[in-house]
Order: C-alpha cells, then structure tokens, then sequence
C-alpha cells in the first residue's frame, strides 16, 4: 500500500484554536516511553480532530494511491493504541475516528460555560472511562462497498438481530454502522436505496431492551440519531423530533458537544418540513453557532443548508441562494461530492423559482450527475423533477417528459408514492399539450 507523503501545506491550521494539542503530545508522549508521535500522526490528528473522516482527509490533502483513506487509518493506528492506553481502554476496543474528539474532551480550548449558558444547557455531567472489551467485529458494517441488491446486506442483518438477541448492543450497532467508513457502510446503503422501513425496524429492536451502561452512551446517541433520521425520512416528523430530541438530551448529559450541534441541527431539518419556520431557524442558527464553536465544518454545511432550504420555502430566493452557496463551498473544501449533489440541485430550482431558467440549468445538470455517480437516488430524482420544472418553463416540452419519466422510475423504485404520481401528472399533462398542439 503506497505510503503518505508530507503535506506541502497544512491543511488544518485552525486545530489549534480548539484543542490543546501541546498537551495532548505530551501526554501521548508520556504512555509511550517518552517517545513522541510522528510530525505525520500529528497533522492527520489534527485532521480527525476537526471532525474529517479518513476519506475526507485524503480527499482535502489531495493524498492518491489505491485506497488513501485506509493509509490514513493505518498511519493513525499506533496513535488510536496510544489513547487507548492514557485512558486505560482495552486494546481490541474499536474506537470510530468520530468518537475521538469526544474522548479527548479534556484538551478542547471551547469555553463550555459560554456554550451551556447560551443554550440554557443546565445537566451536563462527566462522562466515565468505562469500556466494552468486545467492541472488535468479526465482520464490520463495510466490508464490501459494491452491494447492489438487499441480498447483498442479508448477512450483516442477520449478525444484527443474532447480536440483539446475545444483548450485544454494541456488536449489534456497529454491525450495520460504521463510522469510520459511512458512505459504505450498511446503514447508509439501506438509507440510499429507500430501505427506512427497515432501518426502523432494526434501530427499534436495538434500542428496545438495550439499557446502555454510562460506556455505551455515545453509541446509543448514534442509534437514536438513525432512528430520528429514517423518521424523518418516512415523514413521521413528530416520532423523528421524538428521538432526535432524545438523542440531544444524551448528548448534553454526555458532554458530547458535536452530538449537541448534529442534534440541533437535525431538528432543525424537521421543522423546515414541518414547516415551522421559526423552530427550524431556531434550531439551524443554535446547531451553526456550536459547529462554528467546535470546529465542525460538515456540520455548519448542514446548518447553512437548511437555513437555505428554510428560506426557500418562504419564498426569499436569494437569500436561500447566499445560504446554500456558502454551504457548498464548505462541502467542497471538505472534498464532500456527494452532498455537492444537494446543494447544487437546491441551487438550481431557488433559480428556477426566481425565473432565472438559464441560470437553473446550469446547477440541475451537475447536481444530478454526482447524484446519479453517488448512489443518491433521492437527490437524483428531486433533480430530475426540477429540471423538468424548468424545462416546462422554458416550453420545451419533449425534454421535460423525459426528465420527469427519469425522476418517475427513481420515486417510484424508492416508494414515494405521492412524489412519483407529480411526474405522472406532469407528464400526462405534456403529453397531451403536445398532442392538442399537432392537431
């Protein structure tokens, strides 16, 4: 496997401004003989604890070879066995790459008191170093990033349930969850291809006699965090603000700060659908201002989205349209393509509502094309309808039934019942306005 290279630059110059990272070196130091880190380690650290994934570091720092992300992971091994020893954590416990910056709370330089006061945060308690020893899986959520079909996954839901059955929650939870690897892991496979009735199914039998010890926490944060978003998704807002709501709560108790700022931010999405307006910016500015706080670009990006999504739905366009660019500029220096997809897309129809057609085309086409190269079905079909919008709007007629016969086939695939009879319609009624035209 091709090494990594010394960056040219530094990428993650604004790490220092929220950890204390001399400290931090010297106490790796310390349960390692005296023997220092890596100026390598030490930089990609720094990657992680801004909140990237390994692929997201390899992706910033332009890093090539055949799987840069797995050279990152294995740079930082000897670094994730040093942690585990100053905590004294057992060394076959797994720990996620997200999971270290709520481990290493103690050398954030964020001023807890001023976040707490602000957000009127008034149960936050110390977290305790107890671990799992069994936390290590045989088989990982992501061993296979090439799954097509449901078939496909059929194993790692069968381990699923065996775990629950075993009470081995933790097991259970990382068997279709992989934080280190998300894009492949089983979890967002189902969530791409419309499986949320099944993600329903397997998070409320996780969750439904699991007790979690004051060491499982973090991982129960994350199961009421998925649950909360395949709620969502099947547009059961109130259930979805029920265990995002939960999953906030866990996160202040916790002091999981980055949990407290995707929390927020998440409601924040579920309001703008429940169009409550003034809940969801809210929410969004309240998850803005702690991902500012913590350093958490992807989760700003998020919180500028819906701010653009909000202010799309009261009719501000280009107000929405400053919003979503700004978050598209983020996602791009994140390397984040696929959810480029989104907000190119968003872009494009806040054009579109604006009247400014030209202008919509030039943003529906690209956002499709990394849909369509992502996986992201749903995101490709809002394209498709879009661009059909525009198309009709632009009377060109023959290539808007085509782009709504493309997002027709995806709604339907994915079971947006409601959603896939619009393209009907629209395209029942082009069909017959080009046929009243010929006669």
């Amino acid at each position: 496997m091709r090494s990594i290279s010394n960056p040219p630059e530094d990428k993650f110059l604004e790490a220092p401004n929220y950890w204390n990272l001399e400290k931090l070196y010297i106490d790796l130091a310390r349960v390692n003989g005296g023997k220092p880190i890596t100026p390598k380690q030490k930089y990609l650290l720094k990657g992680i604890l801004l909140y990237n994934s390994p692929s997201e570091i390899a992706k910033i720092c332009g890093y090539g070879g055949k799987n840069p992300a797995e050279s990152v992971k294995q740079t930082l091994q000897p670094v994730y066995q040093l942690i585990k020893t100053l905590y004294n954590i057992p060394s076959e416990t797994r720990i996620v790459y997200n999971k270290l910056p709520f481990l290493l709370n103690e050398y954030s330089l964020r001023n807890k008191n001023q976040l707490q006061n602000h957000f009127q945060v008034t149960h936050i308690s110390e977290c305790s170093q107890e671990t799992e020893q069994n936390e290590q899986l045989a088989t990982t959520s992501s061993d296979n990033p090439t799954w097509q079909t449901i078939e496909d996954v059929t194993l790692y839901i069968e381990k699923f349930f065996q775990h629950c059955e075993q009470e081995e929650y933790i097991k259970a939870l990382y068997t279709i969850f992989d934080g280190d690897n998300y894009d492949n892991c089983v979890y967002k496979f189902l969530w791409l291809h419309g499986y949320n009735a099944l993600i329903v199914s397997l998070y409320e039998r996780l969750l439904q006699s699991w007790q979690p010890r004051k060491s499982e926490k973090w991982e129960f944060e994350i199961a009421l965090t998925c649950l909360g978003g395949a709620y969502h998704r099947l547009g059961e807002y109130q259930r979805a603000i029920d265990y995002y709501e939960h999953s906030l709560e866990i996160a202040l108790e916790i002091d999981d700060i980055n949990g407290v700022a995707g929390s927020l931010v998440n409601l924040g999405l579920v309001y703008d659908s429940l169009e409550q307006y003034q809940e969801a910016i809210e929410y969004s500015y309240r998850g803005l201002y702690m991902a500012r706080k913590i350093g958490n670009r992807e989760f700003a990006a998020n919180a500028l989205h819906n701010l653009g999504s909000i202010h799309n739905s009261l009719e501000h366009y280009h107000l929405a349209i400053d919003y979503y660019y700004h978050s598209l500029e983020i996602k791009q220096n994140l390397g984040n393509e696929q959810e480029d997809a989104s907000s190119l897309i968003n872009i494009g129809n806040a054009y579109r509502n604006l009247g400014e057609y030209q202008q919509a085309l030039e943003f529906l086409p690209q956002g499709i094309k990394i849909a369509r190269q992502n996986g992201h079905h749903e995101f490709e079909a809002n394209g498709w309808f879009n661009l059909g919008l525009t198309l009709e709007n632009l009377d060109q007629e023959s290539e808007a039934i085509l782009a709504y016969k493309n997002a027709y086939a995806l709604f339907k695939e994915r079971g947006f019942d409601a959603e896939a009879e619009d393209c009907k319609n629209a395209i029942q009624a082009l069909s017959e306005s080009i046929h009243d035209d010929e006669d």
